[in-house]
């Protein structure tokens, strides 16, 4: 099971508090987006609904590692960009 860097950052906090609660979320985590994320580890059964807010469930002690960081392979070229010039439009490419 893959989660994002948020819901494993909300587990690791819930996991690492005496209650396992989820709250206080992360800061700039809020409104929508907090709601998105409880939701998900609800339905994955990492977390449970609990009288004073949800809590980190008993399969979040063996939940799968976060994404692992994506980096480069060494003696591989980089895909080509797709960011715009500044300095006007791209150069023509004879036919």
């Amino acid at each position: 099971m893959t989660l994002t860097a948020t819901q494993a950052a909300v587990l690791d906090a819930a996991r690492a508090r005496p209650d396992r609660r989820l709250e206080p979320l992360p800061d700039g985590l809020k409104g929508g987006a907090a709601r998105k994320v409880v939701d998900a580890l609800i339905a994955r059964g990492l977390a449970e609904p609990g009288p004073d807010g949800p809590v980190a469930g008993p399969r979040a002690r063996s939940r799968a590692r976060s994404r692992p960081p994506r980096t480069r392979r060494p003696g591989r070229r980089s895909p080509p960009t797709t960011r715009s010039r500044a300095s006007g439009p791209a150069p023509s490419r004879p036919g």
